[in-house]
């Protein structure tokens, strides 16, 4: 069973959606989200997460690479978002296995999202 199957799409909207409350809410990443519509960012990101998580394929490396190219993202801006995500996944009751396999997940992205040192 993928985890996608496990946790199903609405569970996984949630956290997404619980990812972004506090992504918003912290004011050292405002800067890129200023003129970006939320909305759609979440739904893409919930794509996104669901097919990590094994369910419908839309992404690619290269799509990841692109959408963040122009953000210069840091390492310690990563780390801020990495961190959310952890404690979104654990305050959802994601099991701690599996909450490993999506922030290694995450961690094998980093080349692809993060541009400035």
């Amino acid at each position: 069973m993928s985890l996608f199957d496990k946790y199903g799409f609405e569970s996984i909207a949630r956290i997404v959606d619980d990812f972004y409350n506090k992504i918003e809410a912290t004011p050292e990443l405002d800067s890129y989200f200023i003129g970006v519509d939320m909305q759609r960012l979440r739904d893409h990101q919930t794509d996104f997460i669901s097919q990590v998580l094994g369910g419908p394929i839309k992404y690619n490396t290269d799509h990841l690479k692109k959408m963040h190219a122009t953000l210069n993202i840091t390492n310690a801006d990563f780390d801020q978002v990495a961190s959310i995500m952890h404690q979104v996944l654990e305050k959802n009751d994601v099991a701690p296995e599996d909450v490993t396999t999506i922030m290694n997940y995450l961690e094998s992205v980093r080349q692809d999202i993060v541009t400035r040192n």
